[in-house]
């Protein structure tokens, strides 16, 4: 009659390979016993015939942690073995933890006794003044030339006084004047030669894209084609001064179209009446 045993490979820290286990009980019950050999789930199977069942039973082999056990079939799981008996050594430990988290869990709603907190009597606690925090300045927008320019040199306000050329336009990336330009340019002529002692600047802008450098040269070029035009058509050149400022002071957000378009820009500053 053939008989199975096993053993598992974490019984007593045993990490063995199948051979290794094979050559074992070989030592244990001889070679020519063993009839076939299994591995299934977490442990090694062996297949002994009667005489090696006999010297399984009346050697150390059950000391080392090997179990006799009658399977039908060999490669069933050796999850609950028939032959191993009693309860897993873990059960216990798992019963003591689940009582364990009951009992904390029964104090807890328990509560314990109520114990009244002593009332505290609490002062009244003024207000900290306002820290003093200096005014912030004042971000103007440039207003459009054509609307506030000749009722401003008219006026008495403080100069500088900033104004921006409302709908003048370049050509592409250059600092050329747009055929439609030399209306808008014009519009200005007139008022400035209706106060021959305003002195003004022409200050070009563009937005944050592209290299710094070459932003602050596209600048500069734009002022100075303004210039030139404003002196075409009759301003004298000691009357305006051109610059240029690339990216600097925006008036818009440049995280978008609209605002970029915003900040690309020329403005008139009027420096004296």
């Amino acid at each position: 009659m053939t008989r199975w045993v096993y053993i598992l490979q974490e019984v007593a820290g045993i990490t063995t390979t199948l051979a290794e286990s094979r050559a074992r009980l070989a030592d244990l019950v001889g070679a020519a016993n063993i009839e076939a050999d299994r591995h299934v789930d977490n442990a090694f199977h062996f297949a002994l015939n009667q005489t090696g069942i006999e010297r399984f039973r009346s050697g150390p082999a059950k000391a080392e942690g090997w179990v006799e056990h009658d399977r039908a079939d060999p490669w069933a799981s050796t999850a609950a073995p028939a032959a191993a008996g009693g309860l897993p050594k873990w059960l216990p430990w798992l019963l003591l933890a689940v009582l364990a988290l009951l009992a904390i869990l029964a104090f807890r709603s328990c509560g314990g006794p109520k114990v009244d907190a002593p009332e505290v009597e609490t002062a009244a606690v003024e207000p900290l003044p306002a820290p003093d925090m200096p005014a912030l300045p004042k971000i103007e927008t440039p207003q459009p030339a054509s609307t506030g320019l000749a009722s401003y040199l008219e006026g008495t306000e403080p100069t500088p006084r900033r104004f921006i050329f409302d709908n003048l336009n370049y050509e592409t990336d250059s600092a050329r004047l747009a055929a439609d330009a030399s209306n808008v340019v014009g519009a200005i002529v007139v008022i400035l030669k209706q106060h021959p002692t305003a002195r003004v600047g022409v200050v070009g802008y563009t937005d944050s894209e592209g290299d710094d450098a070459a932003n602050l040269k596209l600048s500069q070029d734009r002022a100075t084609s303004v210039s030139q035009a404003l002196q075409a058509q009759g301003i004298a050149a000691d009357r305006i001064e051109a610059r240029g400022l690339g990216e600097a002071d925006p008036i818009a957000s440049n995280e978008t179209a609209d605002g970029k378009a915003q900040n690309r820009r020329t403005e008139l500053v009027v420096l004296a009446r």
